[in-house]
């Protein structure tokens, strides 16, 4: 398959950044070697979950997981879960390892959760039966699970695995940990319940229908679930309102961000008519200092301001309570919008909390 085509804006397009390797350049020769240990093992563990069943808890699991390494779009698509099932009555709960959390903090993915859904609570905890279970027991009226990245957490049961692919990054161009980014082989998609392509919009159509093709002949048909990604809304360190999407438009910038995919990011500002001066590009949950922070205000200073994201803000607001910046920082609000199944999914994930509180 060739690389995909981001579409930007509509007057022009730019290919895709390759999915390339997470090993440094001179290491790169280990890739193919390391790989196939990588892959034995997964197969290896792979073959023991089959054998053995999984912890169980007693509510229905949905879980929202991935091939790739970051940069699929789960956070948005668990908010969208979450709110769309709290909007048909129901009482979830997002489950999450709290992946690069330090001690006694939170992740950068929980604190986003949060920050988008104040009322749905999130259970962060390696042991995920364990934090479920003790939840659970406190909270009765809890009667669905979202947990968070459990596609490869195959310790825990699941009623329903939606694995997503970002429309962008084929997992058929990529290759497995660490010469790519694919955390198990591509052929493990015939695992999932459910497929969902995520971010179409920014796809060519030709480009997408192969996706879709190639998708079909390892799942047996084409995705059910896909998903377009938009900006509802611009949240600005100098405003107490939320600003409307439009007010991006010809306004400069300099676009910083440390996410799993920022090709995505950058082509939306593209898309919103932002014009970017300059982009300073982080590892997927870097860690912030206020060195950088001072070194991007001043790449900002005759702009409108940085422009990053939410995840990426969550990092840098407590450095700024204590670190005075010349700078406005604006963090676009990520949402997915069904362009297809989206009611098929809410409506199946309805079946399935009904049938278990039946047998209960």
């Amino acid at each position: 398959m060739n690389r995909p085509i981001i579409m930007s804006n509509p007057h022009g397009s730019h290919h895709s950044a390759a999915p390339g390797s997470p090993l440094p350049r001179p290491l790169r020769f280990l890739g193919r070697p390391l790989s196939a240990v990588y892959a034995s093992v997964i197969a290896r563990r792979n073959r023991y979950w089959e054998r053995h069943a999984p912890a169980r808890v007693d509510r229905p699991v949905i879980s929202v997981g991935n091939l790739s390494a970051g940069g699929t779009g789960k956070t948005p698509m668990v908010s969208w879960l979450a709110s769309q099932l709290a909007k048909a009555g129901h009482q979830p709960a997002i489950a999450m390892r709290g992946y690069k959390a330090g001690r006694d903090q939170k992740s950068d993915e929980q604190l986003e959760h949060e920050a988008r859904l104040a009322t749905v609570p999130v259970l962060a905890d390696p042991d995920r039966f364990a934090a479920i279970t003790r939840y659970l027991h406190l909270h009765a009226d809890t009667d669905v699970i979202l947990l968070d990245d459990g596609f490869q957490h195959r310790q825990l049961h699941r009623d329903l695995d939606i694995v997503l692919i970002d429309a962008l990054r084929s997992p058929f161009d990529d290759a497995v940990l660490p010469r790519g980014y694919l955390r198990e082989p591509v052929s493990n998609l015939a695992r999932a319940h459910v497929i969902a392509l995520t971010r179409t919009d920014l796809l060519r159509h030709d480009a997408l229908g192969a996706l879709r093709s190639e998708i079909s002949q390892i799942a047996g048909e084409p995705p059910r679930l896909e998903f377009r990604s938009v900006w509802t809304r611009v949240d600005s360190s100098d405003a107490d309102q939320p600003r409307d999407v439009n007010w991006l438009k010809d306004r400069t910038f300099v676009a910083l961000c440390g996410i799993g995919h920022p090709d995505a990011f950058l082509a939306m500002a593209g898309r919103a008519g932002a014009q970017l001066t300059d982009t300073i590009i982080l590892r997927d949950h870097a860690t912030y200092h206020a060195s950088m922070l001072k070194e991007a205000a001043r790449q900002a200073a005759n702009t409108d301001g940085i422009l990053t994201t939410a995840k990426d803000w969550t990092k840098i607001e407590p450095l700024l309570k204590h670190h005075r910046l010349n700078a406005v920082f604006h963090r676009p609000r990520l949402d997915f919008e069904p362009e297809r199944g989206g009611e098929w999914l809410i409506a199946r994930i309805n079946k399935i909390i009904r049938q278990r509180t039946e047998n209960v």
